[in-house]
């Protein structure tokens, strides 16, 4: 077999060019893999901007906001709310580190200013202290999304909330954290503001490629039932209306330059039903 002939006149058959020319095949194949994924944006990370910056400074750019309503809010609330806020305003994640909740905003406890609210605890609302904090971890996790940033822990209310759609709340107690995960290559500092009707959260941090969209989806409908309760004593009927269930998903959609890139959903949730309740007692004339 005639073998190809370079300028040096020195033959080289087939088989040796074969060999010769495998590795710069795989140089190509990994730079063509590298530049498609980071058009397509796949993952979040991907559509960071190669500058790193320390978000210590007062030069970072608002990368995200989330706002939430608590006008309607009691006095006390209104207070868990804005003592919470503090403890967050100004904190900085570092590249790579995890954010707890629960150990930045503290125990909410009476000896630490917080006030007794309505709060959700096993499918009822009762009085707790630290009531409306939940709230505020709601506000942070949807601009925390909206950042383009990861959760490593959340959970929702047994019941859905009023300042957020369904399965865009994060739940946090003395028993339940909410834990956060910054995958950047720098660091994002936390901001809050507040007035009388509503608090806002905003992500600081280096601008990203990529815009993010958050869709709370319903799934299904639980329907609730009815509880009838009969009483040995004499006085007027009493009726609870109760309240459908959910079962539903949230859904994040990035885009870049206008174009979606990627779609997937975060999160399945279940809101359980609140049975309607019929309280019977004897009339007075029997």
């Amino acid at each position: 077999m005639r073998g190809i002939v370079f300028e040096n006149k020195k033959s080289i058959g087939i088989n040796k060019l074969f060999w010769l020319l495998v590795p710069i095949f795989c140089i190509l194949l990994v730079i063509f893999t590298i530049n498609y994924n980071t058009i397509n944006c796949v993952v979040p990370r991907e559509c960071l901007i190669d500058n790193i910056i320390s978000c210590t400074s007062n030069s970072c750019d608002v990368i995200s906001s989330f706002t939430t309503d608590y006008s309607h809010s009691t006095p006390d609330r209104k207070h868990n709310i804005r003592l919470a806020l503090k403890s967050l305003n100004g904190v900085v994640v570092k590249s790579g580190e995890e954010f707890s909740f629960n150990k930045v905003v503290g125990k909410r406890t009476e000896e630490r200013g917080y006030k007794k609210a309505l709060v959700i605890f096993k499918g009822s609302y009762v009085e707790g202290v630290g009531g409306g904090v939940c709230q505020v971890s709601s506000t942070l996790y949807n601009a925390w999304l909206l950042a383009g940033l990861d959760t490593v822990s959340v959970k929702a209310h047994t019941l859905p909330s009023s300042y957020v759609d369904l399965s865009r709340d994060a739940t946090v107690s003395e028993y339940i954290d909410m834990v956060l995960f910054n995958p950047l290559e720098s660091d994002v500092k936390i901001q809050t503001i507040y007035d009388e009707n509503n608090i806002t959260i905003n992500v600081l941090g280096q601008r990203r490629e990529c815009e993010y969209s958050l869709k709370s989806e319903t799934i299904e409908v639980l329907p609730f039932n009815e509880d009838i309760i009969e009483l040995d004593e004499v006085g007027e009927d009493e009726y609870f209306i109760g309240k459908v269930g959910y079962k539903s998903r949230l859904i994040i959609t990035i885009t870049k330059g206008g174009r979606v890139v990627a779609k997937r959903v975060l999160r399945n949730d279940y809101y359980i039903p609140q049975n309607s309740v019929k309280i019977l007692r004897k009339s007075a004339v029997n």
